[in-house]
Formats: C-alpha cells, sequence, structure tokens
C-alpha cells in the first residue's frame, strides 16, 4: 500500500507541475497555441525518456524488490528538490537565451527549453511507473491487473491536483507558493516509501513545517516573485536610465508585470505590450479620430484598451454612459500605482460602469444598445485573441449596436501589406464583410476598422469628418479637426488600394471553427524569428487532406490483410509492435483532442490559463475510471480484453466527432453549458486512453513479457505519440486546417487504430 500511496503523491506532483510549468512558460514565451503544443510535446517527451530507461533497468535478469525501492525513492526525491529549480530557469530562460523581453523566441528555442527544463520532472514521472508496476506486479495474479492498479492510483492524484490547482492554488497563491506546494507532494511521495515509520514521520513534519512555511509565507513569495521578474526584465530595465519595475502580479488570466521609465509606464501581459499610459498623444488621437463618425454618441461600449487614457478623453463628448469591460481586473489595480489621481477621477465618474468579465461572454449576455462599440482586442496571435477578430463575435456585436451605431477595430500591418500581413488583416475584413453592410477600413502601418449597418453614417470624407469633429468643440492638446484633411490613412486612393489586396486576399473569412487570423499571426511570428514552420505550415494548407485520409486507411488495410495472411506466423514481438502502435495512436488522438478542445474552450470562454488545471482533472478522471474498466477487462480473457480495447476505439471516435458539435455551441440553444460539455468530452477521452493501458499490458505480457517491462513499453509508446500529437495537433492541424479537418484526420487515425487492432487480434495467443 505504501508504493501505492506514493504513486497517488506522484500522479499529483505530475499535474501541479505540469500545471505550473504551463503556466509559467505561456508567461514568458507569450501564451499563445504553439507554444501550449511544443510545451506538451517536451513535457511528454522526458516521460517517454524516463520510461525507457526504467525499460533498459527492468530488463536486467535479476531486479530485486530492494533495489527497485531504493530507485523510487531516489526518483521522486531527486524531482522534489530540483522542482523550485526548474521553476527559476523558466523565469530566467530569456535571459540564459538571449531572448529580449518583447521579442520572439523561435519554435526550435522553445521546444529545447520546455524538454531541458520539464525534464527532471517529467523523466522521474516516467520512470517511477514502470517500476511502480514492477513492484506492484508480485501481488496480482493476472497480467495487466497490477498495471491497471497503479495507473488507477496515479490518475486518482492526478485529478485531484487538476483541481485543487484551478479552484485554489491559482486562485490564492502565487507561482513561488504553488512550486512549493508542488514539491511538497514529491517530498511525500519519497517519505511513503520509507520502510522506518519512525523517520517517516520525523521527515514527514520537518517537510511540511519547512514548506508549508514557505508556501503561506505571502510576502516571501512576492519577493521572490518580484525578483525574478527583475532579472526576467532585466534587459528592458537596464536598456534606459531610470527605468524601474513599478509593479508585478500573477494572476488567474496571465502574468502582468508594469515598467517605468521616462514617466511613461508599460504594462505587459504574458510578454507582450499590452500599452503605453500615461500617454494622452495616442488617446486624443485614437478617441476623436474614431468620434469623429458620431460625435453625439450617448452610449458607448469600450472593450478592454487603457482605461485611464481613453476614457477622460470620451468624458468630453455628450455621452452619457461609458461601459468599460475587462476580463483581468487586475489590470486597473496594476495601473493604480501608476497613475492613483486619473485612477480615481475615471473610476468613480457617475458615467463610467466598470464591469470585470469576458468582454465576448458580455457581448452575447447584454441586454443594452450602443451607439459606439470600441474593441481593443490583442493582437490575433493566440485562438482566444482571435475570438475578438471572428464573424461569430461580430454578429453579436450587431445585436448590441444601436440603429445609427458603428464598431471599431484596429490591426496591426505594414505600410505595404506583405502576404501575411494582408491576409491576417484580410481576415478580419472579411469577417466585418460577412455581417456589416457598410464596412471602412484605413490604410497604413494599422489598419482601422469601422463597420455600421447605416451606409450613411461611415465615412472617410477629409472635409465631413473635420467638420463633425470641429462641432464637438472638444478642447485637446495634440489633436486637431485639420487632421483629417493631412492624413494619409484616410486618402481615398490608398484607401482604395488597401480594400482591393484585402478583397483579393484568398484567404476565409475569420471564424471560431477556423481561426485563420490567428494564424497569418503565428505565420509572422515564425517569418521574425527565422524558422521554417512558416513554409510547412503553408504547404499543409494548400494541400488536400482527403489524399491523407486515403493513404492512412489503405495502410491500415494492407497491414489487416497481411496479418490474415501470415496468421500462423505473427509472432509475440510483432503483435506486441501492432498493441504498441495502436497505443501510440491513442496518445496522439487523446492529446490532440485534449488541445482541440483546449482551442474550442479559449473560442468560446477566453483563455484557458486559469482553467487549465480543471481541463487536465477532467482528462485525469477519464483516465481513471478507464483505468478501471480496462482492469476489469484485463482481469478475465483475450477476447474481453481486445473487445474493451475496440470500444475504446470507438468511443475516441466519437469524442472526435462531437468536439466538432460543441464547437458550433454558440447556435445551438443553450451555449453557456458548453464548458460543461468541453469538460464532459475530455473526461471521455481519457477514459478511451485509460482503458486502453492495462488492457495493453496485458496482452503483451501474454506474450511472455517480463513483469513491468511491459509498463515500460507502454509508457514509452503512448508518450511519444502523445508528444507527436501535442506538437503536430497544437502547432499545424488547428492553426492552419482548423476544426473541421482536424476532427475528420483524427475520424481517419481512429480507424487505422481499429485496424490495427484488428491485425493484433489474428495473431495466435501463446
Amino acid at each position: 500500500m505504501h508504493v501505492l500511496a506514493a504513486t497517488f503523491m506522484v500522479g499529483m506532483f505530475a499535474t501541479l507541475a505540469q500545471v505550473v510549468f504551463m503556466r509559467e512558460m505561456l508567461s514568458v514565451f507569450y501564451g499563445n497555441e504553439l507554444c501550449i503544443g511544443l510545451i506538451l510535446s517536451g513535457w511528454f517527451v522526458g516521460i517517454a525518456v524516463g520510461a525507457l530507461f526504467a525499460r533498459l533497468f527492468l530488463g536486467r535478469k535479476s531486479t530485486e524488490g530492494a533495489a527497485i525501492l531504493v530507485r523510487l525513492k531516489v526518483v521522486v526525491l531527486s524531482a522534489g528538490l530540483l522542482f523550485l529549480v526548474q521553476v527559476c530557469l523558466v523565469r530566467l530562460i530569456k535571459v540564459l537565451t538571449g531572448v529580449p523581453e518583447g521579442e520572439y523566441a523561435s519554435p526550435l528555442t522553445i521546444a529545447i527549453s520546455a524538454f531541458l527544463l520539464c525534464l527532471p520532472s517529467s523523466f522521474a514521472v516516467g520512470y517511477f511507473f514502470p517500476l511502480a508496476c514492477h513492484h506492484v506486479s508480485s501481488s496480482c495474479k493476472d497480467g495487466g491487473r497490477y498495471a491497471g492498479t497503479v495507473y488507477f492510483w496515479e490518475s486518482a492524484g492526478s485529478m485531484l491536483a487538476g483541481l485543487l490547482a484551478s479552484l485554489l492554488l491559482v486562485v490564492y497563491m502565487n507561482p513561488f507558493q504553488m512550486a512549493a506546494v508542488t514539491t511538497v507532494t514529491a517530498l511525500l511521495a519519497a517519505l511513503f516509501l520509507m520502510a522506518d515509520c519512525r523517520t517517516r514521520s520525523i521527515l514527514l513534519a520537518l517537510t511540511l513545517t519547512a514548506v508549508f512555511g514557505l508556501s503561506l509565507d505571502t510576502r516571501l513569495g512576492r519577493s521572490v516573485d518580484r525578483s525574478f521578474e527583475k532579472l526576467r526584465f532585466a534587459k528592458t530595465l537596464n536598456a534606459g536610465s531610470g527605468s524601474r519595475l513599478v509593479r508585478a502580479a500573477s494572476t488567474p488570466y496571465q502574468s502582468l508585470a508594469i515598467i517605468e521609465y521616462a514617466g511613461q509606464n508599460t504594462l505587459y501581459g504574458n510578454g507582450h505590450v499590452l500599452f503605453v499610459f500615461p500617454d494622452r498623444n495616442s488617446a486624443e488621437h485614437k478617441i476623436h479620430f474614431l468620434l469623429a463618425q458620431n460625435p453625439g454618441a450617448k452610449k458607448i461600449l469600450m472593450l478592454g484598451g487603457d482605461p485611464l487614457d481613453d476614457i477622460p478623453e470620451i468624458l468630453k463628448y455628450k455621452c452619457m454612459d461609458v461601459t468599460y469591460v475587462e476580463q483581468d481586473g487586475a489590470i486597473a489595480s496594476l495601473m493604480q500605482a501608476g497613475m492613483p489621481k486619473v485612477h480615481k477621477q475615471v473610476f468613480r465618474n457617475d458615467k463610467v460602469r466598470i464591469i470585470d468579465g469576458d468582454p465576448f461572454l458580455y457581448v452575447h449576455s447584454t441586454k443594452d444598445r450602443y451607439d459606439v462599440v470600441i474593441v481593443n482586442a490583442p493582437e490575433p496571435s493566440t485562438v482566444s485573441a482571435s475570438r475578438f477578430y471572428s464573424v461569430e463575435f461580430y454578429r453579436a456585436l450587431k445585436g448590441v449596436m444601436a440603429s445609427s451605431g458603428f464598431v471599431y477595430t484596429l490591426v496591426r500591418s505594414s505600410e505595404r501589406l506583405q502576404p501575411d500581413a494582408a491576409n491576417m488583416s484580410g481576415s478580419v475584413y472579411k469577417a466585418l464583410k460577412s455581417v456589416f453592410p457598410r464596412v471602412l477600413v484605413t490604410a497604413g502601418e494599422n489598419n482601422r476598422f469601422f463597420a455600421s449597418d447605416e451606409a450613411s453614417l461611415l465615412s472617410f470624407r477629409p472635409d465631413l469628418l473635420s467638420i463633425r469633429s470641429a462641432s464637438a468643440d472638444i478642447r485637446t492638446e495634440y489633436f486637431r479637426p485639420e487632421y483629417f484633411a493631412a492624413t494619409d490613412e484616410i486618402d481615398s486612393a490608398k484607401v482604395a488600394e488597401v480594400e482591393k489586396k484585402l478583397c483579393e486576399s484568398e484567404v476565409a473569412a475569420n471564424s471560431l471553427m477556423k481561426p485563420s487570423s490567428s494564424f497569418y499571426s503565428m505565420n509572422l511570428w515564425l517569418n521574425y524569428s527565422g524558422s521554417s514552420l512558416g513554409v510547412l505550415a503553408k504547404k499543409l494548407e494548400s494541400s488536400n487532406p482527403r489524399v491523407f485520409q486515403k493513404s492512412v486507411v489503405a495502410m491500415g488495410l494492407g497491414i489487416l490483410i497481411l496479418a490474415a495472411l501470415l496468421r500462423r506466423r505473427l509472432s509475440a514481438k510483432i503483435q506486441a509492435s501492432v498493441y504498441m502502435a495502436v497505443l501510440g495512436l491513442t496518445g496522439f488522438c487523446t492529446i490532440a483532442i485534449e488541445i482541440l478542445l483546449v482551442y474550442v474552450f479559449q473560442s468560446f470562454h477566453g483563455t484557458v490559463y486559469s482553467k487549465i488545471g480543471i481541463i487536465v482533472s477532467a482528462f485525469m478522471l477519464g483516465l481513471m475510471l478507464g483505468s478501471a474498466a480496462g482492469k476489469v477487462c484485463s482481469s478475465r480473457t483475450r477476447t474481453l480484453a481486445l473487445v474493451g480495447l475496440v470500444l475504446s476505439e470507438l468511443i475516441l471516435m466519437a469524442v472526435s466527432v462531437s468536439a466538432g458539435v460543441v464547437s458550433g455551441g454558440w447556435s445551438a440553444p443553450g451555449f453557456m453549458q458548453s464548458e460543461i460539455g468541453i469538460y464532459l468530452l475530455t473526461c471521455l477521452a481519457g477514459f478511451a486512453g485509460g482503458v486502453q493501458f492495462p488492457v495493453i499490458c496485458m496482452l503483451m505480457d501474454s506474450k511472455g513479457k517480463k513483469e513491468g517491462v511491459s509498463s515500460a513499453n507502454v509508457v514509452w509508446s503512448d508518450n511519444i505519440g502523445a508528444a507527436a500529437g501535442a506538437l503536430v495537433a497544437g502547432v499545424l492541424l488547428v492553426p492552419v486546417l482548423g476544426i473541421g479537418q482536424t476532427v475528420i484526420i483524427l475520424v481517419t487515425l481512429n480507424i487505422l487504430g481499429l485496424l490495427l487492432t484488428a491485425a493484433g487480434a489474428l495473431g495466435r495467443p501463446e
């Protein structure tokens, strides 16, 4: 029982470590989906390497129980002691790799960094499991049952840790405290493996006192966090004398930091520059430029952005109500440190209504109608940000606009509209055109979009805009109504050229099902970082998925026919390889589905930053239930085990199809429940993978494998498949092909898994 208790704690450690690494690396590497795929891939490769080393150790002629216990103690103790060091190195990775804050790291740098930084923890998890299976197997009669037992307890620990992470740790603890609690779980796993009860009790008391003392000392945690934030922004702080880190905070949504230089504050969110304040010049040109379209607007909705600069300019007009919606309320708190007087004036003004909530959900739920909607969304570099440029979002905005109202949004572009920039702006332009009859776009480094139902309202005529702006009689320091006559961004010839390029761009309108704007934004990143992935992504975009589907099915049928012809000569080694391939495909599909559902989650509910623990927990709950079901199947007959394997493949196929259905949730009744649907599908994907683990262990054991060796082989193949799934799905499939095509590819791979299962079943049991 002490080994199973240790396994439970290792499961907790694995999930907490994964959540901490994911949050920290998303903060360091800008938090887009390409990073999610690369980070998960590095984590799973580390587990596979650990399982491979365990396989080499268990392959020896003599592996005594005492030697197993010693190795289990050493590996979890080392993982716990090294974890805090790893987290510190994550914070410093850009300094160590020479990538300045605010600049893009290449995908190769992210992949290598993720693998090396996660390796001590992921290696320990991969090494521990086969050894624990080998140790527990001595008390089990049937091969596969011991694997199911160990897998159940590890999954149970992982599930509990996921819930704790999202519901408690992320909300009430800073990153240093979370890392300390994660260390505790690894040390407790080592303590459960101690034979001497007295020694175990003493070490337990000391561990809990020391580490929980550190984790609960908020001041120490904040001090450590601030020190590492200073190191992280070292190049930025040293770029100009007088620069200082005003404040930093880790919120459930992102990592925030404010750096002051020469009287101006720069707000960073997950490494991105969100905006600079105070910047009255930019605020005046932005607000008075767009409100010249309707100076008499009474109700204005501002989604995100800089409230301390923009709202005071809006209040100069005779508006009656300004609604400001921001998901992360900590932004306003941090800005208060930079401009306390302005913050007080803005946030206590009777005309200003502040709403802490997701702007996407607010637009879908509000009953109010607005004359002007200002969308200050981040660049569409992530699926979460891309939803603010989608057809579905613009349809919702149309529903909250007054009859003469208009929408304003902006996309960073380029003067000459190079292909990727033109494609990104084009996807947004076409999304707007599919909803609004009147869409105007400016020329220049930024494409400013104006959209309305009223064809007569919007105009880029310089004389008309100058008259409207002057009639408002607004006192400004930098902006003048004469600006419209002198600016090139609304020059009729240049505007016509921009509209022509955007219309001719061969891109689809950006939507939730196919977030094309995030794909072209990713291409810009890849070009800036010098990566060749952009070329591969473009080739995939122009490829025909049907060729892949036909090739995969033909290959599976060929293997099945060959297995039927060679049935009597199908060796145990070949059959074991076939089953490992099945599990590798399952690992690929389950993680690809999980990433797919993360994309869907971000499209509907915003950043996954605060909910990653619940998603992992749902997946682990499925693994736990699936391992229990697989244990039952593997404990009886080979036929029942094969039936369980086939059913798990069918469940995985159904989940793949359902993921595409859930992604259309905004148009379906009860769409608010789509978050529950995402958790349920994630759980079912984990269930399918959980069934296969003990079943395939049993089938491989029946081929004469040494106890524990098959577990190592299964862990290795499962995690190599998972690493490939994270990399391919996260980096290429969903961003390039969209959700619909990705679902078709996953179903095709499920069919291949069924054909391979049938091929393996044709072999004669030994």
